[in-house]
């Protein structure tokens, strides 16, 4: 059981799969903090994801700062900035890994891709992997996306996936 676990179910398969994510809703309507978080993380052991509600909850946490992170980028919340809190939460790679290079580069940007086709691996994975690349690509032409666009489609489904808790 590991954050990684939580978040790898929250994206692949909550975020990217509406049904999922209208289950992952229902589970949790009603239900504030730790209750919502064990029906998160019920749900994902349905699934075959095993994490505890506590790490359900700090998976929560972790992709609700990186979608803030985005929000303040894009100067849709020109007043606001990261909190040391947050800034920690984040730290370590989650979403902030070194740009891939070579194949690697090209098949971030697939990922990157995927996603903004509602195909392939879970849209917060492809981020954390391609961001730098895909915006590399991007800025020489090669891509057809960055990766804010990317956070741009996805940004609704996380909302929605994470609501009421």
């Amino acid at each position: 059981m590991s954050v990684q676990t939580a978040l790898q179910f929250f994206d692949s398969e909550a975020v990217a799969k509406p049904a999922l994510q209208q289950k992952l809703v229902a589970a949790v309507k009603g239900k504030e903090g730790m209750a919502a978080a064990t029906a998160a993380s019920a749900l994902g052991h349905d699934h075959g994801f095993e994490f505890t509600p506590e790490e359900a909850m700090q998976a929560r946490q972790i992709t609700l700062v990186m979608l803030k992170q985005h929000a303040i980028r894009k100067g849709e919340m020109p007043d606001a900035e990261l909190t040391t809190e947050e800034l920690d939460l984040i730290a370590g790679g989650w979403g902030l890994l070194p740009p891939p290079s070579g194949p690697a580069q090209n098949i971030a940007t697939q990922m990157a891709m995927s996603v903004t086709n509602a195909s392939g691996p879970g849209p917060i994975a492809a981020i954390t992997v391609a961001n730098q690349a895909v915006d590399t690509n991007y800025a020489a032409g090669t891509s057809p996306v960055n990766s804010e666009q990317i956070w741009d489609k996805i940004g609704s489904s996380i909302a929605g996936a994470f609501s009421g808790w």
